[in-house]
């Protein structure tokens, strides 16, 4: 039964409608029936126009060429028969006398008011709920008939000489001497619900607070609410003039400087996602008001361009309305790009030019690890407490929380969180490159972030077992047994195991948590800005009472110097610290492979299971999940970030492949240089 029900499924999901023959098509017009058939009539005419043919041709279809090709076609069949002319032009005046634009010359490809978070929830339920079919509306008969991003570029690629014709069509034998003129009413009233939202966006508090404007009155957004308000008003006998709509046409022009201004604005003040969505909003609620104030007084020369790019922008606006995709472009790429920033400047520190860096970077992992050590003895504390899951998850993320942030204020360096670091800076290089063209210095830069890589990571080993087998023998000296029982330590050891666990799962998470943690940091530090927190610690009459005035403007510098430091450590412990946990409410093998965490717990174990069960439990294996683990936290997190950070700026990925052949050639030649820094830096044929 499951299988006859999956097939039938199966059939309609596949199920494509047919093409119809022109011939058949044209011929059976009916101007007389109902609004439901003829939109199917024209939805089949379209199918006709848009889809694909087996016959081998020249044309581009993306380009429109195919697509000009046909309408003329069918225009020419039309020519032939006078009678299947007149029927064909009644249908479509009819049908778009009968339908209303109101909706899609104002809202249709515009945001709504009510915040990025409600829009995109609209947009998800809108695409899985069923929606009733609204036939007087004139951006349903779009969505209805463009079902595809490119039929956007192919009506937008059609000949002014042939929109020209199809207009004749439309009043072909009807008294009507331009095919807009029936939407001018349509045209004014959107240009008044655009003046209405004009104004209202462009006085949001957020929004004000950021343009240099005195007093109220002089507010470009103002100015301009008030002239599409008085065009809207004009009725079709007394239409506005030419000088009415340029005046209208500047004051879209200096809305739009304030826009950039505020876009350059956030580039300093930090960012937010509402704020960007609002921006977004009112430049696309300006650019449809120039469109349509155009439509006002169009020459006969420039009549038919507008009509094609008029077209052409609806049909894109109407279905990228119902992507959350085109959305969260938009909107988020801005925010993204500011937190990668942020991330990537804190990365410069991370990355060993010199020997005298490079030692220093050992010195500084030493005590990275050192510290890891003990978190590890805390989180074994903790995992044996009876606790209930909420309070395990608590405290696990405090007690790894706490080590990150007391290993950074102390100085001290955690290899894998240098990735997340140092790939958005690597991406920033990218970009670099592909403005200047300099192979050599992206791979230099490469080079010197692998070896500051594995500079971090020997520093943290290097201390890190020995101190784990210290600590060890101190409490097997006090206590009279080791830290860990053989039962614990067998499980730990299995836990790392590459073959008999899911170690490998288990690392690639934690990179994938790493990465989030590093986006974290640098949203926490574009909050931070945004919200001017600095200057509001600054000026708290409390703080500047008990510790004066430049102490409490020092401690909002501090906070804003450490911003990504809390942001980054703080969320990564409760990633970290809560993923068992879930895994256990779940009841789900969900669970985190830290490098130093890994190791550290390997190594407690091996002091437990020392002499004869060294050799019995092969302990050798456990040692190459822990490298397995390494590379994974550093290649996830690595690749992650890198990745995000190229889209945020906008880097190409076309040149990609040429720099990597040029990082594996520097690799086989001086494979020394990634690993302990060089006296010089050959050169690189890329």
């Amino acid at each position: 039964m499951f299988r006859r029900i999956y097939r039938k499924l199966n059939t309609v999901l596949r199920i494509k409608p047919q093409r119809a023959e022109l011939h058949y098509l044209l011929s059976t017009a009916n101007p007389k029936a109902l609004l439901a058939e003829r939109l199917e009539w024209l939805d089949k005419l379209m199918m006709w126009i848009r889809t694909s043919t087996s016959v081998r041709h020249d044309f581009d279809p993306e380009t429109g060429q195919l697509h000009n090709a046909r309408i003329r076609f069918a225009l020419f069949l039309l020519k032939r028969n006078p009678e299947w002319k007149t029927k064909v032009a009644a249908v479509l005046r009819n049908t778009l006398r009968e339908t209303s634009a109101l909706t899609l010359f104002s809202q249709v490809g515009l945001g709504q008011h009510r915040g990025f978070v409600a829009e995109a929830l609209d947009r998800i339920f809108k695409n899985l709920l069923p929606r009733p079919a609204k036939e007087y509306e004139l951006s349903e008969l779009f969505l209805r008939i463009f079902k595809d991003a490119k039929d956007a570029v192919w009506v937008g690629h059609i000949s002014a000489g042939l929109v020209e014709e199809v207009c004749q069509l439309y009043v072909f034998g009807d008294d009507q001497s331009a095919p807009e003129k029936d939407w001018h009413d349509d045209m004014r009233d959107a240009l008044l619900i655009l003046s209405a939202r004009i104004g209202m966006l462009g006085t949001l508090p957020e929004l004000l607070q950021r343009l240099r404007t005195e007093h109220l009155k002089d507010l470009s957004f103002l100015r301009l609410s008030h002239f599409l308000a008085a065009v809207g008003r004009h009725t079709r006998s007394s239409p506005p003039t030419a000088e009415w709509v340029e005046a209208c046409l500047a004051e879209c022009e200096a809305s739009r400087r304030d826009i950039q201004d505020v876009f350059t604005n956030l580039e300093h003040s930090g960012v937010s996602v509402g704020l960007v969505y609002v921006l977004e909003n009112l430049s696309d609620t300006i650019r449809r008001a120039e469109i349509l104030l155009r439509f006002q007084v169009p020459s006969t020369e420039v009549r038919s361009a507008l009509i094609v790019n008029f077209l052409a922008m609806l049909v894109k606006d109407r279905l990228s309305q119902k992507t959350l995709t085109d959305l969260v472009k938009t909107n988020l790429h801005l925010i993204a790009r500011k937190a990668v920033e942020r991330t990537g400047a804190t990365g410069e520190h991370y990355i060993t030019r010199t020997k005298a860096e490079y030692v220093e970077m050992l010195r500084s992992g030493l005590g990275g690890g050192g510290i890891m050590v003990f978190t590890t003895l805390i989180k074994f504390t903790i995992g044996a407490m009876s606790l209930a899951l909420f309070f395990k998850g608590l405290f696990y993320s405090f007690n790894y929380a706490f080590g990150f942030v007391l290993l950074h204020l102390m100085g001290f360096t955690l290899a894998t969180k240098q990735p997340s670091a140092t790939a958005s800076t690597l991406a920033g290089k990218l970009a670099e490159w592909e403005e200047d063209g300099e192979v050599r210095e992206f791979v230099n830069e490469v080079a010197r972030m692998v070896r500051s890589q594995v500079a971090a990571l020997v520093g943290n080993l290097a201390l890190l077992i020995p101190l784990s087998i210290a600590l060890d023998l101190l409490y097997f000296k006090w206590a009279g047994h080791h830290f860990l029982t053989e039962k614990k330590a067998l499980a730990t050891v299995e836990s790392v195991h590459p073959l008999k666990s899911f170690s490998i799962f288990y690392a690639s998470l934690t990179g994938v948590w790493l990465w989030v943690s590093s986006f974290c940091a640098g949203w926490f530090e574009n909050w931070v800005v945004f919200q001017r927190i600095p200057e509001g610690v600054a000026s708290q009459r409390r703080l500047i009472q008990v510790f004066g005035k430049e102490r409490a403007a020092a401690m909002g510098q501090w906070i804003l110097r450490r911003a990504t430091l809390l942001g980054g450590n703080v969320s990564l412990g409760l990633l970290m610290g809560f993923t068992v946990v879930f895994g256990e409410f779940l009841g789900l093998p969900i669970d985190v492979r830290h490098v130093t965490l890994a190791a550290a717990s390997l190594t407690l174990a091996m002091c437990s299971l020392m002499g004869p069960a060294y050799n019995e439990h092969q302990l050798w294996l456990p040692w190459l999940g822990i490298l397995l683990i390494g590379f994974l936290n550093f290649a996830v997190s690595y690749a992650f970030t890198f990745v995000l950070a190229g889209w945020a700026r906008h880097v190409k990925g076309s040149n990609l492949r040429r720099l990597m052949r040029a990082v594996s050639s520097r690799f086989r030649h001086h494979p020394v240089e990634f690993f302990y820094p060089a006296k010089g830096l050959p050169s690189v044929e890329a």
